[in-house]
């Protein structure tokens, strides 16, 4: 099946924008398909943007409410591989621990 990876992100990115951005990354690699990403700068009076992962257009949400675990990714793609959320928790562990 075919995917259509996308990542909204502030600039410069955060660590849930940087998980997420990596998530997309490593979703495109063991997938075969390519991801696209929108950096938004801090609004003046708003502050940052949520980061925001999307699935062919659908934005996962977290399950916790606050970061997106790779099982959250891995629920949103169906017939993913236990590789791909071996890949993902590896990545969710090296990004939150940096």
């Amino acid at each position: 099946m075919s995917y259509a990876i996308h990542v909204e992100a502030n600039n410069p990115p955060g660590k849930r924008c940087t998980l997420y951005l990596r998530y997309a990354e490593k979703i495109g690699q063991h997938l075969g398909t390519s991801f696209s990403a929108i950096y938004h700068p801090p609004h003046p009076v708003q502050g940052r943007i949520a980061p925001a992962l999307r699935v062919s257009g659908v934005a996962l949400l977290p399950a916790s409410g606050e970061v997106l675990l790779p099982q959250d990714v891995c629920a949103a793609l169906p017939g993913a591989s236990d590789e791909l959320l071996t890949i993902l928790t590896a990545v969710h562990q090296a990004t939150m621990t940096d």
